[in-house]
């Protein structure tokens, strides 16, 4: 089982995130079971110990993957 509390401890100790939790992460926060201030905290965390490739992937796509998307099927290219 995943809590904020152990996940911010896992980077203070400079591991590395799996996708299942950074999922739990977004879901979880996105849910409101993790507060803007826990957000806020495992937020600062990232910022000075950093995120591998693999985290900052999974991470990206769990953000994207979080909410609607808009289709814009009349365009052929990114926006």
């Amino acid at each position: 089982m995943y809590t904020i509390k152990k996940l911010i401890q896992k980077k203070i100790n400079y591991q590395s995130y799996n996708r299942n939790e950074i999922n739990f992460i977004v879901k979880s926060y996105l849910s409101g079971e993790i507060s803007d201030i826990e957000m806020t905290e495992w937020l600062k965390i990232i910022l000075n110990h950093d995120m591998t490739f693999d985290e900052t992937s999974y991470y990206t796509d769990a953000i994207i993957k979080s909410g609607q998307k808009i289709k814009f099927d009349n365009l052929n290219g990114y926006i």
